[in-house]
């Protein structure tokens, strides 16, 4: 078993290495470009010597480049060049990225894309350890539009995803049961993303449920820690970042109706963005049936994951129609998705579930080569 997962662990550090030097193709191996930073951006918060600026806009990545340069700032005091709180709520990926590069601007790059392959392939590891399987279930947790845009865009969520898994290796080990390490892990996954807000939420409402208190109580303490770190962020910039998500729901599938609409009606490379969004719905459409299948003939024994699982997917159907409206959106927002999904996949093993992790493969490396295939002008810093 442990040489299968090495093997399998390894083959798949190589193909996301592959697709990173696809991405990277286009401007001579410059890892700076995952950092998609904007030229105007990158012109008025003087990076680095060296640095890819993209001349058509810029992407998530730019911001936490700049948060990683402001984290001496942020927490011994100074002036802080970006004034975006609700990026700041992200703050261990930066944060991660400031350590690993020992706070030099020009490694902060490299330094990014080490951590989101290291959170990538640990994630994988942690899951195999969890369900002590390599099979394409598993691997779900490295082939999905979270980590495969996270690694192409400099983002958060493989160290999210990482931080999750890490949550249900523990609560394994302790037999199923909420202890401080476990809320740890959670923490630290709400600090990479504020979206692990639907898994925690959703795990409350099962231990309340089955009346299990202390778990229960337990939960409370990221949220807590969370809430403490938005009130922090109020008193350095005068604004809550949390509240910048507060309309990403809908009632369910509006959102998708309408980036249906859209897709229909446009032209172009975004005709082409709406559509590997909803390609998503070939995978996340199907589970929502079968798992209401399996509600309506066994509501009693449903279990944990199961009911996790059920939660996210309808959170998923439930998001805003400009989430739906790009891969990029929709693929990252409910992150805990993909770990709880391979999580459940792998314990409830079926043909149609078989083929729903292989078409979360294809849609996703099918999205993600598009992507670093894509030429976009620019200038170096």
């Amino acid at each position: 078993m442990m040489s299968r997962t090495l093997s399998a662990a390894g083959l798949s550090l190589l193909g996301l290495l592959i697709l990173v030097t696809a991405a990277l193709w286009h401007y001579d191996g410059n890892v700076s470009a995952l950092l998609h930073m904007d030229a105007t951006f990158g012109t008025d918060q003087g990076v680095a010597s060296g640095v890819v600026l993209y001349t058509d806009g810029g992407y998530d990545g730019m911001a936490y480049y700049q948060i990683a340069r402001d984290v001496p700032a942020l927490f011994f005091g100074g002036e802080i060049t970006f004034d975006s709180p609700y990026r700041f709520q992200r703050i261990l990926f930066p944060l991660l990225g400031f350590l690993l590069s020992l706070g030099q601007d020009e490694w902060l790059p490299l330094a990014f894309l080490v951590i989101n392959l290291l959170a990538a392939i640990g994630s994988f590891l942690l899951l195999t350890s969890i369900t002590k399987k390599v099979n394409v279930h598993t691997l779900t947790v490295l082939w999905n539009p979270a980590i495969l845009v996270g690694l192409l865009f400099s983002l958060t969520e493989p160290v999210s995803i990482f931080f999750i898994l890490l949550f249900f290796w523990l609560f394994e080990r302790s037999g199923r049961r909420i202890d401080l390490a476990s809320v740890l892990a959670l923490t630290l996954s709400l600090l990479a993303r504020e979206t692990t807000i639907f898994l925690i939420v959703l795990l409350g409402l099962w231990f309340l449920w089955k009346r299990q208190w202390k778990d229960a109580l337990y939960l409370a303490l990221p949220i807590l820690l969370m809430f403490g770190w938005q009130v922090f962020l109020e008193i350095r910039f005068g604004d809550i970042g949390f509240q910048a998500n507060n309309n990403v729901i809908d009632p369910p599938f509006v959102g998708v109706w309408y980036a249906l609409q859209w897709a229909m009606t446009e032209q172009g490379i975004q005709q082409m963005y709406r559509f590997s969004s909803l390609a998503l719905l070939a995978v996340v459409l199907p589970l929502f049936v079968l798992l209401s299948r399996d509600w309506l003939r066994k509501r009693t024994r449903i279990g944990l994951l199961p009911f996790l699982l059920s939660g996210l997917t309808v959170t998923m159907l439930c998001m805003d129609s400009h989430m739906w409206g790009v891969i990029t959106s929709i693929g990252r927002v409910v992150t805990p998705f993909y770990p709880v999904y391979a999580l459940f996949a792998s314990e409830r093993d079926s043909g149609a579930l078989r083929l729903l992790s292989l078409l979360l493969i294809l849609v996703s490396c099918t999205a993600a080569i598009g992507i670093a295939w894509q030429m976009h002008p620019y200038i170096l810093s």
